[in-house]
C-alpha cells in the first residue's frame, strides 16, 4: 500500500460513511465518474470545469488533494456528521474544508443550518452592543476569561477561554466552590503558563477570599466584570451561551456529558487551528 492509499484510509476512517460505499456510489454518481474516467484515460479536466492537479483516484475514491471527494448519495449523511455539535455555518465549513469535497458542499451546508429545527429553536436574540473593549493580547495565555455555565440540565460547567488565540477549556463540575475553581485553574496553568491576567464575573466563587489570595499569591491580575454588567466578560459569556446551545440540542446524560461537550470543543477548536 502506497502513501497515498494510507492517507486516503485514515480520512476516510474519520468520516460517517464507509470507504466500500464511497466506492460504489462513486462509481454510479453521474458526475463523479466523469472525472474517474478521465483519469483513467488522462485527458484533460479542464474541460469539465476542474484543475487537473487537483484530483486523484485511490482504488474507486477520488480525492481533491486531500480531501475525500463524497458522492451525491452520501452527501446528507456527511452533512448531519457535521452538524452533529449544532455548530454555525462558519464552523461547520472549515470543519467540512478538512475531510470532504463536492461542488456546492458551502450552499448545502448554509442550507443544513439554516433549515436545523434545533438551531432555530434555540437562537440567541441579537447580541447587545458590547460595553467595552479589553485591550488586545499579543501571545497566547497573556489574559485569559473563566465562567460558569450552570446549573444546565444537571451539570455545571467551568469555561475558560484565552483571549489571545480563543483556546477554550471546558470542566465538568461537581460544584462551583472556590476551593474546586482553584483545583481546576492550577490544572490549566500547569499546562499553560500562568496568565498575566485573570476577567471573571462578580460571582460569590470568583469574590471568595480563598481564590483572591490564590491569584494574588500567583502573581496574576484578577480584573471583574462592572456589577449587574456580566456581558462586560464578554469573551467567556459568548462561549457559555454557545456551549449551552450546543448542549440544549443534544441529548445529554450523566453518562454522555463528557463526550458531548469534547466533541464540541472539538469542532470548535480544529478549523481554527487546523494549518
Amino acid at each position: 500500500m502506497d502513501v497515498l492509499d494510507v492517507y486516503a484510509l485514515e480520512t476516510v476512517n474519520m468520516l460517517p460513511v464507509k470507504a466500500s460505499e464511497i466506492q460504489k456510489e462513486t462509481s454510479k454518481d453521474v458526475d463523479l465518474l466523469k472525472i474517474v474516467q478521465a483519469l483513467e484515460k488522462g485527458t484533460d479536466l479542464e474541460k469539465l470545469g476542474l484543475q487537473n492537479h487537483e484530483f486523484t483516484l485511490s482504488h474507486g475514491i477520488l480525492l481533491r488533494k486531500d480531501r475525500v471527494v463524497i458522492p451525491e448519495a452520501l452527501r446528507d449523511r456527511v452533512l448531519k456528521e457535521l452538524h452533529a455539535g449544532h455548530i454555525g455555518i462558519v464552523r461547520m465549513k472549515g470543519l467540512g474544508r478538512n475531510y470532504v469535497w463536492w461542488r456546492g458542499m458551502d450552499r448545502d451546508i448554509e442550507n443544513a443550518v439554516q433549515s436545523c429545527k434545533e438551531c432555530s429553536r434555540f437562537q440567541n436574540n441579537p447580541r447587545p452592543v458590547p460595553l467595552h473593549h479589553c485591550e488586545p493580547t499579543v501571545e497566547p495565555f497573556q489574559r485569559i476569561h473563566i465562567d460558569f455555565a450552570g446549573p444546565f440540565l444537571g451539570h455545571n460547567f467551568l469555561v475558560c477561554v484565552d483571549s489571545h488565540t480563543k483556546w477554550p477549556e471546558v470542566f465538568v463540575m461537581n460544584n462551583i466552590t472556590a476551593t474546586s475553581t482553584i483545583e481546576k485553574c492550577r490544572e490549566i496553568f500547569s499546562r499553560f503558563g500562568i496568565p498575566q491576567m485573570l476577567v471573571t464575573d462578580n460571582g460569590r466563587t470568583f469574590i471568595a477570599q480563598e481564590f483572591q489570595e490564590f491569584v494574588k499569591a500567583n502573581g496574576v491580575i484578577h480584573k471583574r466584570s462592572v456589577p449587574y454588567r456580566p456581558a462586560t466578560n464578554g469573551l467567556a459569556e459568548r462561549f457559555v451561551q454557545t456551549l449551552k446551545q450546543a448542549l440544549r440540542k443534544t441529548n445529554l446524560t450523566k453518562n454522555n456529558v463528557e463526550m458531548l461537550y469534547k466533541n464540541f470543543c472539538f469542532a470548535i477548536v480544529l478549523p481554527r487551528h487546523q494549518s
